[in-house]
């Protein structure tokens, strides 16, 4: 694996538990749960089968590659940022292996590696 690769700072962003407010609502505050480096590739037709059948890809949709972590678990209430383009915000809405059949096309062919599909937030 070649550590170059990963060449984008990605911050992982998620919300608290509701609390009451003032005004008799609920709010959550978003907090930073974790700072990594990952790869951002963009989708491909290709990719789109391999990924889930009901997910539909737009252009500015992203696949982030990261090293897996005993201590963080991504799940899909979250959301995560390129801290290399801040304005670049995503939603995450699958996590799943880097199988091998996609091995064949990425750099990332072994199981220290996840993939999250990202959705684009405008």
């Amino acid at each position: 694996m070649n550590p170059a690769k990963l060449n984008h700072r990605i911050k992982f962003i998620g919300l608290s538990a509701p609390t009451p407010d003032e005004y008799g609502g609920v709010t959550a505050i978003e907090t930073d749960l974790l700072i990594t480096w990952g790869s951002l590739v963009p989708v491909k037709q290709s990719n789109q089968l391999a990924l889930e059948a009901g997910a539909s890809v737009l252009n500015g949709d992203k696949i982030l590659i990261i090293r897996k972590r005993n201590s963080f678990i991504p799940a899909k209430d979250m959301k995560f940022q390129d801290l290399n383009n801040p304005s670049d915000t995503y939603t995450v809405h699958s996590i799943f292996p880097i199988v091998e059949s996609q091995s064949k096309n990425t750099p990332f062919n072994d199981n220290w590696y996840i993939q999250i599909l990202g959705i684009k937030r405008k």
